[in-house]
């Protein structure tokens, strides 16, 4: 692999998970200044959608 691409990789995959930390720190912010039965529900409902969204369209699933 070309080394202008592997650090151009690199380079893009940290600034994506510097940006996902960041909204990770922004949701937690918001979630605080709700009660908790609704800080429940809402990490909840997210993780059922990431669960389907992954099962639907991402992981496990085979190019046809």
């Amino acid at each position: 692999m070309n080394r202008v691409v592997f650090w151009g990789t690199v380079v893009l995959l940290a600034m994506v998970l510097i940006i996902l930390v960041m909204a990770g720190y922004g949701a937690a912010w918001l979630l605080a200044y709700l009660p908790k039965w609704s800080q429940v529900v809402i990490v909840m409902i997210t993780v059922l959608l990431v669960s389907y969204i992954l099962v639907k369209y991402g992981l496990g699933k085979e190019d046809k």
